[in-house]
């Protein structure tokens, strides 16, 4: 084999020979960490310890919105609007799963407001990180479903556009909606330039 080629060969896998896959759990994450996460090609994971977190976390509020509670967001509205049934008690049944369902996809497309430029596929991709470690604590209360969503895009770099500027209030919900839309279908991402 000639030099150049093997120089070639050696160049073309480099990139990919120091990609690491980085083990969240919700308590050992650090700055660095997050940093270096955030780099093309880095991977995440979840022990399946930390997966039953995922799932017990998801399970909370379902079952206390059987047991009668008002939980905000899955069967009452939100803010000033927090008295406001969004669905009944059983919130797995229909069609008290669809007007939850449908009632958080408006929400999130409500927030989504923005102004380009958009920030960097690294601070996309550390976003999705830190909440994919958030789910990993098991606080959340979101699925399994969308943990693995969540990691699937943080895995294969697909970054949703979050706008840099401006957001429906003074919050951070631009981030968490954007976000939200992509895995939904209806926002870009950018992915492989």
């Amino acid at each position: 084999m000639k030099k150049p080629l093997v120089i070639s060969i050696l160049l073309a896998i480099a990139p990919f020979s120091f990609a690491a896959t980085h083990n969240l759990d919700g308590r050992t994450l650090t700055v660095d960490e997050l940093w270096a996460i955030s780099a093309p090609g880095e991977k995440v994971a979840v022990t399946p310890e930390d997966w039953a977190k995922i799932k017990a976390s998801y399970k909370a509020p379902i079952d206390a919105a059987t047991d009668g509670r008002d939980i905000y967001g899955l069967t009452v509205n939100y803010g000033a609007l927090k008295d406001q049934k969004v669905a009944g008690a059983s919130v797995e049944a229909e069609p008290n799963r669809s007007a939850s369902i449908n009632f958080n996809e408006r929400q999130m497309r409500i927030q989504a407001a923005g102004l380009e430029p958009f920030f960097d596929d690294r601070i996309s991709k550390m976003a999705m990180v830190i909440r994919l470690n958030q789910m990993a604590a098991g606080y959340t209360g979101m699925s399994e479903a969308a943990a693995k969503a969540f990691q699937e895009y943080i895995n294969n770099d697909v970054c949703p556009l979050i706008p840099s500027r401006g957001s429906e209030g003074a919050n951070d919900l631009s981030m968490a909606t954007h976000i939200g839309l992509a895995l939904m279908g209806e926002w870009d991402v950018s992915y492989q330039g």
